[in-house]
């Protein structure tokens, strides 16, 4: 059910007050049918519910009172846990339309440094209380419209920009941000690996759609994603097969298949390798953790 029509596009947003906010309930499953990448800066707080956010390669569970903060350089999607039901507010805005003139640091408008491996998106109320606080804030303010509402969102979310700044690794991702230009020149090669994951993936076809040769396109790749291609895709396949085994649904024949793995065999190896216990000591330990949070 979605209660507010969503903007996930800059085009969408009002030029005057260039944000959005959504509310969205989740009956269960995935959030959405693909992995999906927005031209805009993202937060999300999760009024109740718990379940995991995939972003890029990164398995990351969440729960009820949690903060969420994506940029516009990586694909996500969200499935809850099995049985239950998530309560979402999302806040979409230009970040440089909207907090220039407030901003007397300008480098505090690159959101493209929330990225990465280190970069855990996810934000726990109990980990980052003052995030908690003031996007609680804001989504009051949105709600109120009182006198000068615009002004006080603008002011807090100056504030939560400020507070993700100080999170530890930022500096590294900023003092590498050159390098991550990068990833425009290889979206349409995320792209495809995220639209075609279960089937067979050669490197010269990605380089392909980049417009680029394979012994170029690998150099780039490992040098913005820190590792090759063929692990990059082999490290989505096994973060996909970990929301489907969370869900409980399909036998661990089916996972393999369905995620771009020939034999159970293959993927219970690669799985060993990638998240260490095997399928299905990783689902026992994954539930006992799961339960440990309701």
């Amino acid at each position: 059910m979605i209660e507010k029509q969503i903007n996930f596009d800059k085009k969408d947003l009002n030029e005057d007050f260039p944000i959005s906010f959504a509310k969205q309930i989740f009956q269960g499953g995935p959030y959405t049918a693909v992995p999906h990448i927005h031209n805009i800066f993202e937060m999300g707080y999760c009024h109740k519910g718990q379940g995991e956010f995939l972003v890029s390669d990164k398995i990351l569970p969440f729960r009820t009172g949690d903060v969420i903060v994506i940029n516009r350089l990586e694909p996500h999607i969200a499935h809850n846990s099995k049985g239950i039901e998530s309560e979402w507010t999302w806040i979409y805005f230009d970040v440089v339309k909207l907090l220039t003139h407030y901003c007397e640091n300008s480098a505090l408008l690159n959101t493209d440094v929330f990225v990465g491996p280190e970069f855990k998106n996810i934000l726990t109320a109990k980990e980052y209380p003052q995030i908690n606080a003031l996007i609680l804030q804001i989504l009051h303010e949105e709600a109120n419209k009182k006198d000068f509402y615009q002004e006080a969102i603008r002011g807090k979310l100056v504030s939560v920009l400020a507070q993700l700044r100080r999170m530890p690794g930022i500096k590294d991702n900023i003092k590498s941000y050159k390098e991550k230009i990068g990833l425009s020149r290889l979206k349409p090669a995320i792209k495809h690996i995220h639209g075609n994951y279960s089937e067979k993936i050669k490197l010269r076809d990605l380089a392909k759609t980049c417009h680029m040769s394979e012994s170029n396109f690998c150099a780039l790749f490992k040098k913005v994603y820190s590792k090759p291609a063929y692990q990059y895709v082999l490290a989505y396949r096994i973060s996909m097969a970990s929301v489907d085994l969370t869900e409980g649904i399909k036998t661990l024949e089916t996972t393999a298949i369905d995620n771009g793995f020939p034999t159970l065999s293959s993927f219970v190896r690669k799985f060993k390798i990638e998240i260490r216990p095997p399928p299905r000591q990783w689902i026992v330990e994954h539930l006992q953790d799961q339960s440990m949070i309701q």
